[in-house]
């Protein structure tokens, strides 16, 4: 979880290789110094790539239990309709999920979204 009220964090930044959630514990080391972030606690998947019985995202029921009531937005290229649905269903805090095109990541309009949704979420 990435804190969005930082500018300095524009959409070059978040145009990486491959799935920062997947480098784990590696991201601290590898992306946070060059954007300039803080080190960021990080999920340990136990499993991936795996098939969900209900035809979920490998990480939905993973990330929700992480996430355990906080509020989040998850950025994914990957997310499919069922996701945000289940999401809404089985995440008693606020969530999001985002949507973004695997070619491009994240535009700055996005980030606007993001912090408009961080934003309105803590009643600023």
């Amino acid at each position: 979880m990435v804190p969005l009220s930082s500018q300095r964090h524009g959409p070059a930044s978040w145009r990486c290789k491959g799935d920062p959630s997947l480098w784990k514990g590696e991201a601290n080391t590898w992306i946070g110094p060059l954007v300039g972030l803080p080190e960021l606690p990080f999920i340990a998947w136990p499993k991936m790539f795996h098939e969900d019985p209900e035809g979920l995202h490998w990480k939905t029921r993973v990330l929700v239990e992480w996430a355990a009531g906080r509020p989040f937005v998850w950025v994914d290229d990957e997310l499919g309709p069922q996701d945000t649905e289940w999401i809404a269903a089985n995440h008693p805090g606020p969530a999001a999920t985002f949507r973004i095109h695997p070619g491009v990541g994240l535009r700055a309009e996005d980030f606007d979204t993001l912090r408009e949704w961080a934003r309105t979420e803590s009643g600023a």
